[in-house]
């Protein structure tokens, strides 16, 4: 029996298809077994949706031994004014604007003020976990401590901070970002006052702009990028 599909549900099937999409693009190839997607694909479009579900990607239970390395030197954010999220990475600029970015973040983002940020090369494939314990110097995975500090040490990011930064980059100022395909992470709070993750690269059609949840299992490939807010740690 057919089902409309709308609302919520459409928006998060359709950020999934999004996701699917990025995956196959991305630069280094497709992290998974392209066979197996398309035989899940093939079972999806017939309505057969009784495989076993496989493990997810594998992910360490050990505290990360990379250390992150700062690229270049500090880039300083300028003030920013008070902004609706649903307002944010709507220009012309964006190909493709992730609607989890309005049902998990907060409706509005604070005005923040100037403040400097870093940016550091992953030095091998992490998790947003390993990221999170590799700034803040800590073995714990406990995701309330994580957030707990990411927050008090203020490095996350607001909207129209990051917003700022792919302007600037647009206009020539090189601020660090990838524009390459690859692409750079922020740490930003949600509604709930945990921390996601944005997801920002410039394409063909423009800048995608994704997010994520800091327990995201997925390990990232060493090229991306990670920027954080209020650090001038040469070393991470």
């Amino acid at each position: 029996m057919a089902a409309q599909v709308a609302g919520d549900l459409y928006e998060s099937i359709t950020g999934q298809l999004f996701e699917l999409g990025r995956q196959l693009r991305q630069p280094n190839g497709y992290p998974f077994n392209p066979e197996e997607l398309k035989a899940y694909l093939q079972d999806a479009i017939e309505g057969r949706f009784n495989r076993v579900v496989p493990e997810p990607h594998s992910v360490s239970t050990a505290p990360p031994a990379a250390v992150l390395n700062r690229i270049g030197g500090l880039v300083q954010l300028p003030a920013t004014a008070e902004k609706k999220t649903e307002d944010c990475f709507r220009e012309n600029l964006y190909g493709y604007r992730d609607g989890n970015i309005d049902r998990w973040l907060s409706t509005k983002q604070g005005a923040e003020v100037p403040s400097p940020a870093s940016i550091y090369a992953l030095g091998q494939e992490l998790t947003f976990i390993e990221m999170a314990q590799a700034v803040l110097k800590v073995s714990t995975r406990d995701v309330g401590e994580l957030v707990s500090f990411l927050v008090e040490r203020n490095h996350v990011f607001a909207l129209p901070q990051i917003e700022s930064l792919i302007e600037r980059q647009e206009k020539g100022t090189n601020v660090g970002l990838r524009t390459d395909s690859w692409a750079n992470f922020f740490f930003v709070i949600d509604k709930n006052d945990l921390v996601s993750v944005v997801f920002a690269g410039r394409r063909d059609g423009g800048w995608d702009v994704d997010v994520y949840r800091l327990d995201y299992g997925y390990r990232w490939d060493a090229d991306y990028r990670l920027f954080v807010r209020n650090s001038d740690a040469a070393t991470l």
